[in-house]
């Protein structure tokens, strides 16, 4: 058990250090890290912006589930910053890119959109799955949280798994995301931004999907699924 620990630990890292974030959490599937990114940020009656172009299992669970869930999803056609920024209302908890499905959506754009998020005080998150982290590393565009599919990342369909990543330079306790700044219910009314230990609270959302939603939904990755993983990576020394 302590080995398959191990490797559960060391993909933590490797796939923490292939971003360059401040903590990576590992969950069951790509889906999965979406859905729990989501749930993570937002509650019935907030929004959301969210790129039209998307990856078609992401746009399903956009379209069906989510709307169901009580989120409010404003999409955005286009690929220009200036049309994100305008999308973002009071009530807008993140901005969400699909950067596999978007190509257009280049650096330039990313860093721009990330400048709009932060204007607003909520956080830009990627979904970067199907794409090589050397062709997109959305966390040095200035993003604050990136997802991967492990299982497009490693190109293997005989395992399933998912990472979500986060930067840790984005500040919770200022933000518009009132689920990490006010009293979790979830979580006997603890305030990720503020209660955790000063490192921790850099993470708080991380710190919230690990500890809560992961636990709920018990979505965390296999240690078999990490283990295989863990060996298709280093064979391909991304």
């Amino acid at each position: 058990m302590s080995e398959q620990k191990t490797v559960f630990t060391q993909l933590q890292e490797y796939i923490m250090h292939l971003e360059g974030g401040k903590h990576t959490v590992l969950l069951s599937s790509g889906t999965i890290a979406v859905f729990q990114t989501i749930i993570t940020l937002t509650r019935s009656g907030d929004e959301m912006v969210v790129s039209a172009q998307l990856r078609p299992q992401t746009q399903e669970l956009f379209n069906l589930l989510l709307r169901d869930w009580g989120v409010t999803i404003n999409f955005v056609q286009s690929a220009h910053p200036r049309d994100y920024a305008l999308a973002i209302s009071p009530h807008t908890r993140f901005v969400f890119l699909d950067a596999g499905a978007n190509p257009s959506l280049g650096k330039a754009e990313m860093t721009e959109i990330a400048h709009a998020t932060h204007k607003n005080k909520i956080p830009l998150v990627v979904d970067a799955s199907g794409v090589s982290p050397r062709d997109c590393a959305p966390l040095s565009y200035d993003a604050d949280i990136v997802i991967r599919d492990l299982a497009l990342l490693c190109a293997s369909n005989q395992c399933e798994g998912g990472a979500v990543t986060e930067a840790g330079h984005f500040d919770w306790r200022v933000s518009n995301v009132p689920l990490i700044k006010a009293g979790d219910p979830c979580h006997d009314g603890f305030r990720w931004a503020f209660d955790l230990p000063k490192e921790d609270a850099k993470v708080a959302f991380s710190m919230r999907l690990e500890q809560v939603m992961s636990h709920i939904f018990a979505s965390k990755l296999s240690q078999p699924n990490a283990a295989y993983i863990m060996q298709k990576l280093t064979d391909q020394a991304l």
